[in-house]
């Protein structure tokens, strides 16, 4: 049985996808990193840079080395600045 995770967009990461999510096949033990590098391979306008996002699994804050469930649902949060 194949099992998945979701990836949600936000903002304008949903511009660019033109989604508010999609879903992919786990393929084995992925973690964080494996996705963002499989959304950037599919969403070349998207240029999701680790430096530049923060990690959610499940609406909790996560980094790139998170290993990753069936069912998980990932967000890749633009960095927020202001002041």
């Amino acid at each position: 049985m194949e099992e998945f995770i979701s990836v949600q967009f936000c903002g304008s990461q949903r511009a660019v996808t033109r989604t508010n999510n999609v879903v992919l096949p786990l393929t084995g033990e992925d973690q964080v990193k494996d996705i963002l590098n499989r959304i950037n391979h599919s969403f070349p306008d998207l240029t999701l840079d680790e430096r530049d996002i923060t990690v959610s699994v499940n609406n909790e804050m996560s980094n790139l080395h998170h290993t990753l469930n069936a069912n998980d649902t990932i967000a890749f949060l633009p960095h927020i600045g202001g002041g």
